[in-house]
C-alpha cells in the first residue's frame, strides 16, 4: 500500500504497512506525534490471494504517542483516529472534552498509555458497505472486537434484533452513544451479521462448530434463524458444504430450529448411521417430531426392500427341458436369497451388495426361459430399489405409509421420544 499523507492542524499522520503488514512510522515526522492505523480496502488489501491463504475477520489498530503530553495537553491522536475510523453521520469528533459530551464512540487513549490496540472488524468497518446507509451502531464481541453496523440494515432483516439482550429497540438514540456490549466471540458475531446483512460469511471460512454456536446464539439476540436461513441464503449455502462430513450435527441443528429444507437435505446423508447409537442428550436436542421422521425414513427403507424382494421370479410355461419341479427349484434360491438379504437389511444397502447375492442364482439354471425371468427379476428389483426415497419425508397417506410394519415402527419411536425427550 503506498503512504498516504494528510496534515491536520500541528501534527501529522501517515497510514502504511511494510511487507510484514507491521506499521511503520513516517521518517520525515521524526519527532512529532503520530497515529498509527490500519486503512481499510476491502476491494485491495483486506482479501488475501486466492488459495488456500486464511485472514482474520477483524484487523488491530495500534495507537501510539511517540511524544508524551504534558499536564493539560491533549493527545494529538485521538481527532485523527475518529476521523477516520467514524465517516460523517452527525457524530462529532474528540475535541479536548471527554466522549460523553463530545459523543465519539471511542475516548482518545490516556497520555500515560504509550500504546492501545483496537480490534476492528473487516467486513463490517465504517467503509464496509458503501453503498449501504451509513453506519450509527458499534457492536463490541467478548473478545474485544468492533463491528460497525448500520442499524437500518439491521432492523430491515429483523425488526426485533436484539431488543430483548439489549432491553429496546435498536432505533433508539442512547445505543449511538456507546459500543453495546455482546456475549458472543468475533467469530461467531461475524456469521450473524453477515446473515442479516444478506452476504456471505465463506471468505473467513468459519468452522462448523462456529456455525452451529452463532446459530444456537441467535435466538438470545431476538433473530429466529428458519426466518433466515432459507435454501436460498448464503448461510444455508455455507452450511450445506458440511453435510457430507458431519450430517447428524447439522441435522440436530437443523431439528433444534425447524430448519425443514436442511433436515430434508441432510437426512439422504444419515442413511448408515445407526439409530441405536444416538445418545439421551441427542435426542432431546433433535426432538420428538425429528426424531420420528429419520426413524420413518430408516424402518419404511427396510420394509419397501422387503416387498421388493417378496415376489419371486415368475414361472413360465412347462417344458420337456424344464419341468413345475425344476422351476420351483429357482423359487426356493431366490426365496433363500432374500432372506440373507433382508436377515442384515440396512436403510443404506447399495445396488452392488443387492446383485452380488442375486446374480450368482444365473449359475444354478440352465433353462433359457427361467434365466430371462430371473435377469428380468433381478433388473426390476435394481430400479424399484434405486427409486424408492432417500429423504425422510414419506407421506402418511402414501401406500408404503399405510402398511402395518410402517405404521408399528412409527407409533414405537413416538413413544421412545416421548419418554426420553
Amino acid at each position: 500500500m503506498n503512504p498516504q499523507h494528510s496534515a491536520q492542524s500541528q501534527h501529522q499522520v501517515w497510514m502504511g504497512y511494510t511487507d510484514d503488514d507491521t506499521p511503520q512510522p513516517d521518517p520525515s515526522t521524526s519527532g512529532s506525534s503520530i497515529a498509527h492505523y490500519s486503512y481499510y480496502d476491502p476491494q485491495a488489501d483486506l482479501y488475501p490471494p486466492y488459495g488456500d491463504s486464511y485472514y482474520e475477520p477483524y484487523q488491530t489498530i495500534s495507537l501510539m504517542n511517540t511524544s508524551p503530553a504534558t499536564p493539560g495537553q491533549v493527545a494529538p491522536m485521538a481527532p485523527d483516529l475518529n476521523s477516520c475510523l467514524w465517516p460523517p453521520t452527525g457524530i462529532s469528533t474528540y475535541s479536548g472534552m471527554s466522549s460523553s459530551s463530545s459523543g465519539s464512540l471511542f475516548p482518545p487513549p490516556e497520555p500515560e498509555y504509550d500504546n492501545v490496540q483496537l480490534a476492528i472488524s473487516t467486513a463490517f468497518h465504517p467503509q464496509a458497505h458503501p453503498h449501504l446507509p451509513p453506519c450509527d451502531t458499534v457492536f463490541r464481541s467478548s473478545d474485544a472486537v468492533f463491528f460497525y453496523i448500520s442499524s437500518s440494515t439491521i432492523l430491515s432483516a429483523c425488526p426485533n434484533a436484539f431488543n430483548t439482550y439489549i432491553g429496546g429497540s435498536l432505533n433508539d438514540p442512547k445505543f449511538r452513544l456507546e459500543p453495546i456490549d455482546l456475549d458472543g466471540p468475533s467469530q461467531e458475531l461475524n456469521v450473524v451479521f453477515h446473515m442479516l446483512y444478506g452476504s456471505s460469511c465463506a471468505i473467513n471460512s468459519p468452522s462448523l462448530e462456529t456455525l452451529i454456536n452463532a446459530i444456537d446464539r441467535m435466538p438470545s439476540y431476538s433473530i429466529t434463524p428458519k426466518e433466515h436461513i432459507v435454501p436460498s441464503s448464503s448461510l444455508h449455502i455455507l452450511l450445506l458444504s458440511h453435510v457430507p462430513y458431519h450430517p447428524f450435527e447439522l441435522y440436530s441443528l437443523a431439528a433444534s430450529h425447524g430448519l425443514d429444507s436442511l433436515a430434508v437435505k441432510t437426512s439422504s446423508h444419515l442413511l448408515s448411521h445407526r439409530l441405536q447409537n444416538v445418545t439421551d442428550e441427542q435426542v432431546r436436542r433433535i426432538g420428538a417430531i425429528y426424531l420420528k421422521r429419520l426413524a420413518m425414513l430408516h424402518f419404511g427403507r427396510v420394509t419397501e426392500l422387503k416387498n421388493i424382494l417378496l415376489q419371486p421370479p415368475e414361472l413360465h410355461a412347462p417344458a420337456e427341458e424344464c419341468s413345475i419341479v425344476q422351476q420351483n427349484k429357482l423359487t426356493r434360491a431366490w426365496a433363500i436369497a432374500s432372506a440373507s438379504l433382508v436377515w442384515d437389511a440396512r436403510p443404506d444397502l447399495s445396488t452392488p451388495s443387492i446383485l452380488a447375492v442375486l446374480n450368482p442364482l444365473m449359475h444354478q439354471v440352465d433353462c433359457t426361459g427361467c434365466q430371462q425371468a430371473l435377469r428380468e427379476r433381478i433388473q426390476d428389483v435394481v430400479v424399484r430399489w434405486s427409486s424408492v426415497k432417500t429423504s425422510y419425508f414419506f407421506s402418511l397417506h402414501s401406500k408404503m405409509g399405510s402398511r402395518p410394519a410402517v405404521r408399528r415402527a412409527f407409533s414405537i419411536v413416538t413413544h421412545l421420544a416421548k419418554h426420553i425427550g
